[in-house]
C-alpha cells in the first residue's frame, strides 16, 4: 500500500470517520489538541479525488460535540451539537450544521434530526450500540389521546426534554406485518433502532428470538422501498442488530451476538472470539485492537459475512475463513460494480457477485500490517 496524502497530524485528535457511498464521500471530522478549530476534512471521488478542509475556530465558551450526524435537507449537511455558552448561565443547544457542499454554515434546532442520513455501521466494533456516540437513529413509540402513534427520536437528541418525531412511511402496512411498532412499552429507555435511512430505502430491527440453550439468535428486520413504497421481512443470524451497511442496493452485515445473547456464553465456552491466533494483539498506529474493543463493547463476530440485495430481497452468506478457521475481525467495506471489497484479519479480498446470487473465486488484493485498522474502501475512477 502506498500513502496518497496524510488527513491528520501528530498534534489533532480525529473523532469520526464516515463513507456515504450515496454521496461518493467520505468525511472526517477531527479538532486541533491545542485550539479550539474543529475542521471537516471533505474526500469527494465521484471524478476523480478531490479534497477539501472546512475550517471553523470557535470561542472558548463554546463547546461542540465529539459526534457528527450526515442530514439530507436536499444536499448533505453535518450538524454537530453545539453548546454557545457552554460554561455561562445558558444552557441553549443547537446543531451547527456546514453545508459540506457549499460550505454554507447555518444553526439548526433538533427538529433537523428527523432529516437524518444513515448507511449503517461504520466499521466493526468501532462503535458500541450501547453509548451515545453511535450513528443510528434510534426511536421509540408513543400513543397520543386521539390514538395516533408517534415515534419520537430517542437517540440523537440533546436532552430528554427535546422532543423530535420521525415519519415511517405506510406504517398501516407495517403494523400489519409487525403490530408491535406502534404499541408503546412502558420502559422509558426502549427503542428500536434504525440502521438504514436514506432517499431509497429505510430498514428497522423489529423482533428477535434468542435461545439459550443453543446459544443463537435471530435479528428480524422491516425494509422499505421508496422506489415500490412497500415495507417487507427479512431475518438475519446473530442476536447482533446494528452491524448493518449500505451499499446501493446491497446491505452487508456479519454474524454476531453481544451482551448476554450470546458474547458472554460463547466467551465462557470457547475462550476468545474466532481467529484470535490470527490477530496481532498490538496495533502499529497505537489504537485500541479489535479484541480490546470487541470486549469492550461485548460483541462475538462469527466469521460470517452477508450480503442481502434489498430489491431482489436475494441473499448471498459465507465463511471468513484463514486456513479453514473463521475469523472474528472480518467486515464488507465495500460493494460497487457487482464486486465485493472485504477485509479478513490484515487481508483485503475482492469477489466478483454471479448473476446476484453467489460469489464468484475470491482475489487477494493487499496483505499488510496496516489493514486491520482499515474500515472504510472507495475507488476512484480517473
Amino acid at each position: 500500500m502506498q500513502v496518497v496524502d496524510t488527513l491528520a497530524s501528530g498534534n489533532e485528535y480525529v473523532f469520526k470517520i464516515a463513507s456515504y457511498f450515496d454521496y461518493k464521500m467520505v468525511l472526517l471530522y477531527k479538532s486541533d489538541l491545542f485550539t479550539r478549530k474543529k475542521s471537516i476534512l471533505k474526500i469527494s471521488y465521484t471524478k476523480g479525488l478531490q479534497i477539501d478542509s472546512i475550517v471553523r475556530i470557535f470561542p472558548d465558551k463554546a463547546f461542540l460535540n465529539f459526534m457528527f450526524h450526515l442530514v439530507d435537507l436536499g444536499q448533505p449537511w453535518a450538524v454537530i451539537e453545539y453548546y454557545p455558552d457552554f460554561n455561562g448561565s445558558s444552557d441553549k443547544a443547537f446543531y451547527y450544521g456546514i453545508n459540506v457542499v457549499t460550505g454554507r454554515d447555518s444553526l439548526f434546532s433538533n427538529q433537523v434530526i428527523s432529516h437524518i442520513h444513515s448507511e449503517g455501521e461504520q466499521g466493526i466494533a468501532l462503535v458500541s450500540g450501547s453509548l451515545n456516540n453511535s450513528d443510528l437513529l434510534r426511536i421509540g413509540t408513543e400513543s397520543l389521546p386521539n390514538n395516533k402513534t408517534v415515534f419520537p427520536i430517542k437517540y440523537p437528541r440533546f436532552r430528554a426534554a427535546d422532543t423530535c418525531l420521525f415519519g415511517l412511511p405506510r406504517l398501516i402496512q407495517l403494523e400489519k406485518d409487525f403490530k408491535y411498532i406502534t404499541l408503546p412499552d412502558d420502559n422509558p429507555l426502549q427503542y428500536r433502532t434504525i440502521p438504514i435511512i436514506t432517499q431509497h430505502y429505510i430498514a428497522i430491527n423489529t423482533s428477535s428470538k434468542w435461545d439459550k440453550n443453543e446459544i443463537e439468535g435471530i435479528q428480524n428486520l422491516e425494509i422499505f422501498n421508496f422506489e415500490d413504497n412497500t415495507w417487507h421481512k427479512t431475518t438475519f443470524k446473530g442476536s447482533y442488530s446494528e452491524g448493518r451497511r449500505l451499499f446501493g442496493v446491497w446491505m452487508a452485515s456479519y454474524v454476531a451476538d453481544e451482551f448476554q445473547w450470546g458474547f458472554q456464553q460463547k466467551i465462557k465456552k470457547y475462550g476468545a472470539i474466532p481467529g484470535v491466533n490470527y490477530r496481532r494483539q498490538q496495533s502499529i498506529y497505537g489504537n485500541e485492537t479489535f479484541d480490546t474493543r470487541a470486549k469492550e463493547y461485548q460483541l462475538y463476530p462469527e466469521g460470517i459475512l452477508n450480503l442481502y440485495n434489498i430489491n431482489t430481497q436475494k441473499n448471498i452468506e459465507w465463511d471468513a475463513l484463514e486456513n479453514g478457521e473463521h475469523q472474528g475481525d472480518s467486515e464488507i467495506l465495500l460493494v460497487q460494480d457487482d464486486t465485493v471489497y472485504y477485509r479478513i484479519n490484515d487481508k483485503i479480498y475482492e469477489a466478483l457477485i454471479i448473476n446476484g446470487v453467489k460469489l464468484g473465486e475470491s482475489k487477494l488484493l493487499v496483505k499488510d500490517p496496516r489493514v486491520p485498522d482499515i474500515h472504510w474502501v472507495f475507488l476512484v475512477k480517473e
